[in-house]
């Protein structure tokens, strides 16, 4: 609504086909950070649950780490927020059961893979990369202690993503645990590329 009333233009979910993806897809999603579950039932009929979240990694950045470094204190403090958050949204989206299959769709997700060991772009857009929840933990201890222009030299990371490694660090070890999955999925578009090709389907 608030897209609409500044530019006109309405904006619609597109892009993602539950038909191509088993009985429940885990989509992540957004600055904001959005949960969405696009579900297949057993009569064919395609439904979706949504849970938009103040999470965006850029914004926990800004609130909760603001000197760079957090402390331990701040640390802490942020990722009991994170948990809290996602806490309240675990049961309504997993109700009628788990996921077949969880993605990630923006460019700190793609960061943490490629840190967690996935392969890099220039591979190619097609190769599948994944980030693991193992992995992440480990590396998160190590990426809190660091000071931004040393995670800025690490693989997949560039400069203007560097501050908030750490943050979306937190909210996807969160999601992980909380919904226990064992990876998340990259997905190489977000869904501003699918909201972009369903307008172009239409013109």
């Amino acid at each position: 609504d608030a897209v609409r009333g500044r530019i006109g233009v309405a904006l619609q979910e597109a892009g993602l086909d539950p038909r191509q993806t088993g009985r429940e897809l885990l989509v992540l999603h957004g600055e904001l950070f959005g949960l969405t579950v696009h579900k297949r039932s057993e009569s064919k009929e395609f439904g979706f649950k949504n849970a938009i979240l103040p999470l965006g990694a850029g914004r926990l950045t800004r609130d909760r780490f603001p000197d760079g470094v957090p402390s331990d204190a701040q640390y802490e403090e942020a990722r009991l927020f994170v948990r809290q958050q996602i806490a309240a949204s675990v049961g309504p989206l997993r109700r009628g059961g788990g996921f077949d299959h969880a993605v990630a769709t923006s460019k700190t997700f793609r960061s943490l893979a490629r840190l967690c060991g996935a392969a890099p772009s220039q591979d190619g857009t097609y190769v599948r990369r994944v980030v693991e929840r193992d992995v992440l933990a480990a590396h998160l201890e190590e990426l809190r202690t660091m000071p931004v222009s040393e995670i800025a030299q690490r693989p997949g990371v560039s400069a203007n993503r560097a501050h908030q490694m750490v943050a979306g660090a937190v909210i996807a070890d969160a999601v992980m645990d909380l919904f226990d999955l064992p990876a998340l999925e990259i997905c190489p578009w977000a869904l501003r590329e699918g909201v972009l090709l369903e307008r172009h389907d239409h013109m």
